[in-house]
């Protein structure tokens, strides 16, 4: 009787450890530099390596020059930069019940995030916190910057929607909860029973006002400080857009000028993110090969090599590196690879000064064509005169 009673209590306490297990809810498919990860949020930090799971709970801190990227179960992308620390706070998705609650903290640095819009909500089933705001999102492309010493957060939405509202008390947001696994820095782990406090439902403008939210539409920004409203939604460029692309490769300074509203904060550490750029470690033949593999594996599932260009120029890489990566991933036509660059809305200045360091001969006098559209039924298709930007690809020009 007694084995049986031991046998029976080993049984029950396997059954509960197994049901207390928390669940890898995403993976990392990018680690460089130093990349940490606090399981449950608790030390000790151990370095992440590509394919590590992440848990709900789970912390993660970029140290200098070092990035990371995490793919959610939905296929929401989180890309960190350097010097940034944030928390997966809370992550359910059951696709068969059209069920996602996600809600993660961003207690310092630059965050730029896909996330997938997968469900007909009125409310967005996508939260992110910071000690400063709360934002609510969906089918949303977006970057949340939170200096280490600001007092503010900065929200920008590239794509889609970002409703936001201050994480203060005194006027109606989320309070702190306990400490986080970092000293000093708020842990906002209120969980989703106030997700009800953010929604897109209309009639919006009215409705957030009344509520001191604001609602960001594409290339809009607002900042927000604790225990005041977020301000009035801004339009920011996309030249603006890119010093953002570039952040998220060299981080924020460590200390944050003053400055007037998101735009400007751009324009301030625009000289640290050229101070950065040209004394970060040149790891640039490590760099080069990479991006060549990168470009040749999408060529080899057959996706168009203007399209692979567009993605990294919008990822914050350079048009150069971009064009002499494709000649080293095997496409030995330069003007191929000009071309295409073009078509994936390089400037005409930048390929033919890339042209210029490959080689090729009268790489000042290179123009670009785009390809007239099929004409249309019993009439003659419009012609297009040479130089701009534009989709598709043309024979190349003779070298």
């Amino acid at each position: 009787m007694m084995i049986a009673k031991i046998l029976i209590m080993a049984c029950l306490v396997l059954a509960l450890s197994g049901t207390g297990q928390a669940e890898v809810v995403g993976r990392f498919t990018q680690a460089e530099g130093q990349v940490e990860l606090l399981k449950g949020g608790k030390p000790p930090a151990q370095p992440v390596k590509p394919d590590d799971g992440v848990e709900p709970g789970d912390a993660v801190h970029t140290k200098d020059l070092s990035r990371a990227q995490v793919k959610l179960l939905d296929d929401s992308i989180l890309t960190i930069a350097p010097n940034s620390r944030i928390i997966i706070e809370e992550y359910l998705y059951e696709a068969a019940k059209n069920q996602r609650r996600a809600s993660i903290q961003v207690l310092q640095g630059l965050v730029q995030a896909v996330v997938t819009r997968l469900f007909p909500v009125k409310e967005p089933d996508f939260l992110v916190k910071t000690p400063d705001a709360i934002m609510g999102v969906r089918g949303t492309e977006w970057y949340v910057l939170k200096g280490a010493d600001a007092d503010f957060t900065d929200a920008f939405a590239k794509t889609g929607k970002i409703s936001i509202q201050t994480a203060g008390e005194a006027l109606g947001g989320l309070s702190p909860g306990p400490s986080s696994p970092w000293a000093g820095t708020a842990n906002l782990g209120a969980g989703l029973s106030h997700v009800g406090k953010i929604a897109f439902a209309g009639p919006e403008p009215a409705r957030m006002a009344q509520r001191g939210m604001v609602l960001l539409g594409p290339m809009q920004t607002s900042r927000t400080k604790k225990n005041q409203f977020p301000t009035p939604p801004m339009n920011y460029t996309s030249a603006e857009g890119r010093l953002l692309q570039r952040s998220m490769h060299v981080g924020l300074p460590p200390r944050l000028a003053p400055s007037t509203n998101p735009r400007n904060l751009l324009q301030q550490i625009k000289p640290f993110i050229e101070r950065q750029e040209s004394i970060k470690p040149t790891g640039k033949a490590d760099k080069a090969t990479e991006l060549a593999k990168n470009i040749k594996d999408a060529l080899a599932k057959g996706e168009d090599l203007s399209a692979v260009m567009k993605n990294l120029i919008d990822g914050g890489e350079k048009v150069a590196e971009i064009m002499a990566a494709a000649s080293a991933a095997g496409i030995k036509d330069k003007g191929e690879i000009a071309n295409a660059a073009m078509a994936a809305g390089a400037n005409l200045a930048e390929v033919r000064a890339a042209l210029a360091t490959m080689g090729y001969v009268g790489a000042q006098a290179y123009t670009y064509t785009p390809p007239a559209p099929p004409p249309m039924p019993g009439t003659q298709g419009p012609s297009f005169s040479a130089g701009g930007g534009g989709g598709g690809r043309v024979s190349s020009p003779s070298q």
